[in-house]
């Protein structure tokens, strides 16, 4: 081989190793991101058994007459979503879209549910409660769903939701929030 040979050679291997070292660099950061993705969901669903029992504090102190305020929880935050979603979007499968989009459609939901409650008269601030504990438990399940990688939504499966909205109206009638309208 002469040295001209020998240099196009080296410049094509080194550019070939370069270009497969960027791709392998671009699919870590990818799957990166989508681990990130369900250690989010995955807090999430930790923060759902809190927000639970949260809930049910507070409407057991609503009903007593020496309360003075309506010590409500936070929002739930979605930083790693909102931030990266976009660039993960075509790494996603259309199931796994939907059950991301229905998780944060959801924290969406609650959050501004959560941000309505100071300017809620009180005699509904009860229904809020309701609606909150509804969301949480519908989180819990989204939740559940992404982090299995069910290929179903969850709005879709009807004994699920129907055993969500019992387990609201239970919530609703253990601490009569419906009844103080």
């Amino acid at each position: 081989m002469s040295k001209f040979e020998i240099a196009i050679t080296t410049l094509f291997i080194g550019f070939v190793l370069g270009q497969a070292t960027d791709v392998a660099k671009y699919y870590l950061i990818v799957w990166r991101k989508k681990k990130a993705f369900k250690e989010e969901v995955s807090d999430h669903l930790n923060h759902m058994h809190y927000l639970k029992d949260r809930l049910c504090t507070i409407a057991k102190d609503f009903s007593a007459p020496e309360v003075i305020g309506l010590p409500i929880p936070g929002k739930i935050k979605t930083y790693i979503f909102s931030k990266y979603y976009a660039e993960i979007l075509p790494h996603l499968s259309s199931s796994m879209r939907q059950l991301y989009i229905e998780h944060y459609g959801t924290i969406d939901s609650f959050n501004s549910c959560l941000s309505e409650i100071p300017r809620t008269e009180s005699e509904l601030i009860g229904k809020k409660l309701v609606n909150l504990y509804y969301y949480v438990c519908q989180l819990t399940e989204t939740a559940r769903f992404v982090l299995s990688e069910e290929k179903a939504s969850v709005k879709d499966n009807v004994k699920l939701m129907s055993s969500i909205n019992e387990s609201a109206s239970k919530f609703a009638q253990e601490y009569d929030l419906l009844q103080m309208q």
